[in-house]
């Protein structure tokens, strides 16, 4: 009988590791799949990478945003913008790959799905550093819907994630200490380059560094800190001549580039321009409060509950093989909330570089359980069962389902505008919609977008009656503002109008509205498409059809032109 039961177990010690690597394999093909899903999770995604170096590299006219064209000093550095997607567009320049609607979408996906694969190593590396199941740890990494959605997006957030965990994965290697110490201070600086919240997430692990360096001798600790300490003033000095050379246009072999006054410090100017609250209340006030209360348990599920419950019983330690890793990790979580919850503007995605150690920390809880009694199990099989719905609604929620049309409906554009001629496109009630999509040229627009975001549908029928201002064409001095009055020195003529809304608002409020002025046409479709911000319940009664972002055809009934005409003369005299 123990000769069996022997048999039984080694059996099962060789069929446990076949089935987590198929889950591993698994959830990896889940990951690349959801890279190519149409769901626009917030603009950030598209106007703090994609647009900027979409516009470098292919020339593509876009929108630059505020932080690298705005009236305040740069704020954001344009090495986070070519780290998220410049590089891969370069690479597809260097390969003769024109920058299509398809591989501006799809290239910084790629890419950054790929650098995700840092995370998954630096969790599994702690997991094994501390004694815990690092399967289970890479199970949970490899399943949550913050890695599925947003770290395969070219978020600034995600490559904030990267360099955390690559900070971590140093740390708990084995290499030199030097080393050890040279590579985190050089991982680090870059991070706070990508988001100067960085600095409260790197810290931990830079002291975590040292003090395994310091375990060797005392020698090794003070060369593993000055290491530390002089790759991280390189590394900020690259990036603040890149910076400068960038946003000055100045070249490498110009003497005002290396002089410091002349530098371009964009840390400093983000984390000036968010120290002021009347700055942060044009994106939203947010009480305190929140981080911990709704955006822990938005991004982390029951895997928060579980890590803020052992916190207020006051039992985070355990007997682990590295107590002082336990404890980095603990900080890792709780000085970045700590932070972070000072400012008054707080996103869920901020949280996203804890997903290192909050996986870390939950594996080892949960083998806690294990090695209790079997009154654990229903527990734990209930923790399992709520961490995979959790996951799948918030993947599907975000990846597919939130602003999934937006970007469809601007890629098909060019098939429903004129042969010849411009058209002019007013997306109502959507995210802003990227213009890098179009892969058109500065000054050679044949579309131009106008974001009318959420206005009221007054607003939507002025901005129709200003397009069709000339009678059977509008002119437009600029794609981002109202049409100019006849009289005002036009450049662009618009040959077709179109609206890009969901149904449901079209039905409701606008086409009530505009019955007798214009005919409204819907020439395309695309779903599932679910805005958060414009939540109404009466799309569930046709959900099917009223899922969706439609474009119309937008026309100009022939008594109101020649309304509009009659008052337009009446008015010059």
């Amino acid at each position: 009988m123990p000769l069996f039961r022997d048999e039984e177990d080694d059996s099962l010690d060789r069929v446990v590791p076949s089935i987590h690597m198929a889950l591993i394999v698994a959830l990896i093909a889940l990951r690349v799949a959801c890279a190519f899903a149409p769901g626009y999770v917030h603009p950030d995604e598209w106007f703090q990478s994609n647009e900027v170096t979409a516009s470098d590299v292919f020339g593509h006219s876009t929108r630059v945003p505020w932080e690298y064209a705005g009236d305040v000093a740069p704020a954001r550095s344009v090495v986070s913008a070519y780290l998220s997607s410049g590089v891969a567009y370069a690479a597809c320049a260097l390969l003769g790959i024109e920058g299509s609607a398809r591989v501006v979408t799809y290239a910084p996906r790629v890419t950054t799905c790929v650098a995700s694969c840092v995370v998954d190593l630096s969790v599994r590396a702690c997991a094994r550093e501390m004694g815990v199941d690092a399967r289970r740890a890479g199970c949970f990494v490899a399943s949550s819907w913050v890695t599925l959605v947003l770290l395969v997006r070219p978020f600034s957030n995600a490559w904030e994630t990267f360099t955390l965990a690559a900070c971590a994965l140093a740390a708990a290697s084995d290499c030199n200490a030097i080393v050890r110490c040279a590579l985190v201070g050089a991982i680090g600086m870059l991070g706070v380059f990508i988001r100067f919240t960085s600095a409260v997430y790197i810290a931990p692990w830079a002291l975590f560094a040292v003090l395994k360096a310091r375990k060797v001798s005392v020698v090794a600790g003070a060369f593993g800190a000055t290491a530390g300490v002089v790759a991280a003033t390189a590394t900020a000095t690259a990036c603040i001549v890149i910076d400068t050379a960038y946003f000055t246009k100045l070249k490498l072999s110009d003497n005002a580039l290396w002089v410091p006054s002349n530098w371009v410090i964009t840390p400093w100017n983000s984390l000036a321009y968010n120290s002021k609250t009347e700055n942060l209340s044009e994106h939203g006030l947010h009480p305190r409060w929140l981080h911990a209360a709704v955006n822990g348990p938005m991004m982390f599920g029951p895997l928060w509950i579980v890590l803020m419950f052992r916190l207020l019983r006051g039992r985070i330690s355990s007997g682990v093989k590295s107590p002082v890793l336990l404890y980095v990790l603990w900080v890792t979580v709780l000085l970045p909330l700590v932070a972070l919850s000072l400012a008054p503007h707080q996103e869920p995605r901020f949280l996203a570089p804890m997903l290192v150690p909050v996986c870390v920390l939950s594996a080892l809880y949960v083998e806690d359980e294990d090695a209790d009694d079997a009154k654990q199990k229903k527990p734990k099989r209930l923790l399992v069962t709520l961490w995979i719905v959790f996951n799948a609604v918030l993947a599907a929620l975000f990846g597919v389902l939130h602003q999934g049309g937006v970007t469809s409906s601007v890629r098909a554009l060019p098939q429903l505008q004129p042969t010849t001629g411009s058209a002019r496109a007013l997306f109502w009630k959507t995210y802003t919609p990227p213009r890098s999509l179009l892969a058109q040229k500065p000054h050679h627009e044949r579309i131009h977008i106008i974001d009318l975001a959420g206005a009221s549908a007054s607003d939507v029928r002025q901005a129709l009656l200003e397009s069709f201002f000339a009678g059977s064409s509008a002119r437009c001095e600029d794609a981002d503002d109202a049409c100019a009055p006849a009289d005002a020195s036009p450049s662009v003529t618009i040959d077709a109008t179109f609206l890009i809304a969901p149904p449901l608002d079209v039905e409701q409020h606008l086409q009530p509205l505009l019955a007798g002025e214009f005919t409204i046409e819907r020439v395309h479709s695309k779903g599932p498409h679910v805005s958060l911000d414009h939540l109404d319940a009466r799309v569930l009664r046709r959900p099917v059809e009223r899922l969706r972002l439609d474009t119309y055809r937008v026309s100009m009934r022939a008594t109101t032109a020649t309304t509009m005409t009659s008052e337009s003369v009446s008015d010059s005299a």
